[in-house]
Parts: structure tokens; C-alpha cells; sequence
């Protein structure tokens, strides 16, 4: 789902990529998009489901031609800088792919100058075996819901009631579903610019020049690195990371620029 959070504004649009379990970090996108200022536009995504309407998409390309579509739909226009956090960067990187490839065909220009990644997982995709998904699945709706629970007061809005039973377990199989579609994709190379910032033992895996992040980020790539642990990112670090994307987003709207190391 395309949720409108900040829609005035002249800048590039900003499109935010749903986490791991397929929630859209309200409180962040919020804060973000104040941080930012009222001239850039921003728009989240959000997994469909949680209403138990239906399922997610059950591959991620799958779910990022949804989602194109949906951008589509709203009669949103190109360029967009896509941002991804932790899980949620692989979904990013295959939705740049999918606005890439469908620009391609359509012969306009490449429709994504920037895509921004906050923490990605070490590797990229295949964190379980496709022989053994029904035990996978099994271990996903398990912490899925702890997440959930013990995420309310982070999270604060959620698109569902956390406190009604059934809608936790519908909201557990869309999660469950999310990141079993994330945790078995494996990317294939993005030639796109690409700026990443992750805490440092992330950093070093991006990094190192024969890890499978490499095989993925083949375009020029800018990396900095977090002093802080994965959970910090958003609480005592979120001024860093808020000027962190702002400085590259401000670069992007210079006439001349290029991309360049963080």
C-alpha cells in the first residue's frame, strides 16, 4: 500500500520501504518528513494484509511490482529516491530495480538517482534454506509476534489492534509472510547509485570486496559507518541518521551532481 505522508513540496519524492515485518515506522516517516521540511515530498509503503483482506505478495519481486503499480496508479512521476531500513533494503533494492527495468522498456530516463540504505542485513537474502520453509515459517510466526508485542510503545501506531487476539495472528502471518519473501530473495546486481549507512560490524560485510554485497552494489556506492548498536539507529542516533539523509538528499538537488563517497 502507497501511504501518502508528506505529498506538497518540489524536491525528488522520498519513498519509504516497509521494514522486515511489512509495517510502515509511522512515528519515523513523521519525523522524518518534518525534519526534512515541507518541499520534500514523501510516501511510505506498506505491506497489504494487515486488514485480512488478503495476503502479501509471496516473492518480493512480486511484491515491488505491486507497489510499482501503485505508484503507478497515483500517477506519481519519476525521479524517487528509494530508502530502505535493515530488512526492508532488499525490498528497496527491488523495487529501484523494478522502476529501473520498467523505464527501461518505456525508454525514459533511469527513475531512481539514489538509493539509500539504513543497516542492511550482513548478507544479502537466503537466510533460510528454500528446502526447509515450513520449519522457516514456523520460526518467523514465533518471532514475529514477539516483535510485534514488544514493539507497540515503539512503534506506536500500527495498522492494526495489537490487543485484539485475532488481528495479532492475522498481522503475524502478513509479517510472517513479508519476511519469509525478504529472507529468500536474493538480489540480483543494481548498477544504480547507491549511499549506505550501517553500525560498524554491517559496514565491514558491505565493504569487503568479495562478500555477496558487492555482487549486489555494482553502481558507485558511498558507505559511513554508525557507532552504535542496530536498536540505537532510531532513538539516541536519529539526529545523525536525519542529517545523514539530508545531506544526500540536499546533494541530489544540486544541478551538478554526482555521486559521491559519504
Amino acid at each position: 500500500m502507497l501511504i501518502p505522508v508528506q505529498t506538497g513540496g518540489s524536491r525528488t519524492p522520498l519513498l519509504l520501504m516497509h521494514g522486515m515485518f511489512g509495517v510502515l515506522p509511522w512515528r519515523r516517516g513523521r519525523a522524518l518528513a518534518e525534519f526534512l521540511g515541507p518541499d520534500q515530498p514523501l510516501y511510505g509503503i506498506e505491506a497489504p494484509g494487515f486488514d485480512g483482506g488478503r495476503k502479501p505478495r509471496a516473492k518480493a519481486a512480486e511484491a515491488a511490482n505491486e507497489y510499482f503499480a501503485e505508484i503507478r496508479r497515483a500517477r506519481l512521476k519519476a525521479p524517487f529516491v528509494v530508502l530502505g531500513v535493515c530488512g526492508g533494503c532488499i525490498m528497496a533494492i527491488q523495487l529501484a530495480q523494478t522502476l529501473a527495468m520498467a523505464a527501461q522498456y518505456g525508454g525514459e530516463p533511469p527513475p531512481v538517482p539514489l538509493l539509500m540504505m539504513i543497516d542492511p542485513p550482513g548478507l544479502p537474502g537466503m537466510e533460510f534454506n528454500p528446502s526447509d520453509l515450513e520449519g522457516a515459517a514456523d520460526l518467523l510466526r514465533e518471532r514475529v509476534s514477539s516483535w510485534f508485542l514488544d514493539a507497540r510503545e515503539r512503534l506506536e501506531e500500527i495498522p492494526f489492534d495489537i490487543d485484539d487476539s485475532k488481528m495479532l495472528a492475522i498481522a503475524t502471518e502478513v509479517g510472517a509472510a513479508v519476511e519469509l519473501s525478504i529472507s529468500t530473495h536474493q538480489p540480483t546486481p543494481y548498477g544504480g547509485s547507491v549511499q549506505v549507512l550501517a553500525i560498524a560490524p554491517i559496514a565491514q560485510m558491505v565493504d569487503r570486496p568479495h562478500w555477496p554485497w558487492r555482487r549486489v552494489l555494482v553502481g558507485p556506492m558511498g558507505l559511513a559507518t554508525l557507532q552504535c548498536q542496530h536498536q540505537e539507529i532510531f532513538t539516541t542516533r536519529a539526529p545523525e541518521v536525519f542529517q545523514w539523509l539530508k545531506k544526500h538528499l540536499d546533494e541530489l538537488q544540486s544541478p551538478r551532481h554526482e555521486p559521491q563517497g559519504a
